[in-house]
């Protein structure tokens, strides 16, 4: 989380975003809503995976956005 501050402040990309086909069978199915995953590798990724928090930043205005971040544990994370 302390991280992102200065990730904003010089408008510094943090860890990407994939697009996916599907939504995980894990998570609730809405339709006409994109699902995103996070990409794992990267210093970035490294960093948050030792930290205790994430956050997320958004920049401009997406008029009725309708926004839910779901963690869905891995077979590794066990």
């Amino acid at each position: 989380v302390t991280r992102i501050r200065d990730l904003v402040q010089l408008q510094l990309p943090g860890i990407g975003l994939r697009t996916m086909p599907a939504a995980p069978r894990q998570i609730p199915y809405h339709a006409g809503y994109t699902y995103f995953e996070l990409e794992k590798g990267g210093d970035l990724w490294k960093q948050m995976e030792k930290s205790s928090a994430f956050a997320l930043h958004l920049a401009g205005e997406f008029p009725g956005l309708d926004m839910e971040f779901w963690a869905i544990r891995s077979h590794t994370d066990r």
